[in-house]
């Protein structure tokens, strides 16, 4: 646990964002969505490894795609070993 809590880094983040201090209101508020909101995005986050490199292929593909309408030759191609990054694929165009 952090020195001082929730309400301790909540006024430290504000203030180095130069924002106002937040509420009670706000404080409570922020403490329940992070009870009851954010494991619902923890779970969403298992399906990353499934649906992350599927999804970069088919933005990747779309956008080649459009390049090769534009007259250019397109050949899409990992830039370094996937150990490295999920997020390595890279597109060439000639011309």
């Amino acid at each position: 646990h952090v020195k001082g809590g929730f309400g301790s880094i909540a006024a430290r983040v504000l203030h180095l964002r130069e924002l106002p201090p937040a509420s009670e209101k706000e404080l409570t508020e922020a403490q329940r969505w992070g009870t009851e909101v954010a494991p619902i995005y923890r779970r969403l986050e298992l399906l990353t490894p499934l649906l992350g490199e599927a999804s970069e292929l088919a933005v990747n593909l779309d956008r080649a795609r459009s390049l090769e309408e534009a007259q250019k030759p397109t050949t899409l191609a990992r830039m370094f070993p996937k150990a490295s990054s999920p997020r390595n694929l890279a597109i060439y165009a000639a011309g």
